[in-house]
Parts: C-alpha cells; sequence; structure tokens
C-alpha cells in the first residue's frame, strides 16, 4: 500500500509560477496560510539543492511577488 509513498525531510511551502518583470522577480503562489506566513520559515531549498532567501517584495491578487538572495 505505501510502497509508492517516498517519505522526506521536505514539507512544499509554495511553487514558484512565473517570472515577474526584468529584475528577476518571481511570482510565487503560497500554500501557507496567510501566504506571508511563507516567510517565517526562514530560507528556502529548491529541488536541486540550492538554498535561497526570499524577500517580498509586493502582492498581485493571491500570488507573492518575490526576490531572491543566495
Amino acid at each position: 500500500m505505501t510502497d509508492n509513498l517516498f517519505l522526506t525531510d521536505s514539507v512544499v511551502l509554495g511553487v514558484i509560477v512565473s517570472a515577474h518583470g526584468l529584475k528577476g522577480q518571481f511570482k510565487v503562489k503560497s500554500f501557507t496560510k496567510p501566504p506571508e506566513n511563507l516567510f517565517a520559515y526562514g530560507n528556502v531549498k529548491l529541488e536541486s539543492g540550492e538554498e535561497l532567501s526570499l524577500r517580498l517584495v509586493s502582492k498581485h491578487r493571491e500570488l507573492l511577488i518575490c526576490a531572491a538572495q543566495k
């Protein structure tokens, strides 16, 4: 029953949905309530293993406009 279930120490807090503008910003769909709680978790780790520090630039409807630093 659980043969196909892969457990990791990762929790998906949101997804990058698209680029935004020309300054390297991007739109994030946050799965936290409220969406801004995404930033309470500190640095995020991408699937590639790269760790980023996110900064909120603005909000657009239910999406967060973010910038990142390595």
